[in-house]
């Protein structure tokens, strides 16, 4: 993906690390279980983006005045036509998941630009709730595969 993208894999959370390894003991699929991940997150992602929140809760800095005369007045940040809000999708294989967007100027909003007097505005990343809710994933996979 070459705007921006955020990617998960098990190496960051021992809990889920130890879980995935006993789905795989007990020949489970992980890579079903990380395409469970990948919906829990673009779902997550996409309310922070109408939420105009970071994974943090943090509200997005205003627009700039200059920006606002430019843009059709009632429009919420980072939305002009909707596209790149509808541009997220995840992919996901026996290793981990990858978030993100093909659309540049996500890479701009989420990190910013100071050179163009861009504030950073991140909608991508992973806070405390969503690593509880990708173990919970990977729990739910253990229990399958143990015939729960």
């Amino acid at each position: 993906m070459a705007g921006a993208f955020a990617q998960a894999t098990p190496y960051g959370n021992q809990q889920v690390l130890r879980t995935l390894q006993r789905l795989i003991e007990f020949g489970g699929d992980p890579a079903a279980a990380w395409l469970d991940v990948g919906e829990v997150m673009l779902n997550r992602t996409l309310e922070r983006y109408d939420q105009q929140v970071d994974p943090e809760g943090r509200p997005w800095l205003d627009l700039a005045e200059s920006t606002l005369r430019r843009k059709p007045a009632g429009l919420p940040i980072l939305v002009l036509d909707g596209f790149m809000r509808d541009s997220f999708s995840y992919t996901a294989d026996g290793s981990g998941m990858a978030l993100g967007t093909n659309k540049i100027q996500a890479a701009t909003h989420q990190f910013g630009d100071d050179s163009r007097g861009i504030h950073e505005r991140p909608f991508l990343g992973v806070n405390d709730e969503d690593e509880e809710r990708i173990f919970e994933v990977f729990q739910d996979h253990l229990a399958l595969a143990m015939g729960g």
